[in-house]
């Protein structure tokens, strides 16, 4: 950023990376979830180990 030297495009970028760190980026709103525009609630996360050989899909439940 306090290079002379180096491209004006690069120096923007600096203080701008800079900034963003030293004061955090501002906050983004979280759109798109029902006919309302109300975003969703995630109620559960699963994790399923599936077997790659397996092509039929069979035996794949949740891990506990």
């Amino acid at each position: 950023m306090n290079m002379s030297d180096a491209p004006h495009a690069a120096r923007v970028s600096a203080a701008a990376h800079l900034l963003d760190r030293g004061w955090g980026k501002p906050k983004q709103p979280v759109t798109g979830g029902d006919e309302d525009d109300r975003p969703l609630k995630i109620e559960q996360i699963q994790r399923v180990i599936i077997d790659p050989t397996n092509t039929n899909r069979e035996g794949t439940e949740a891990a506990t």
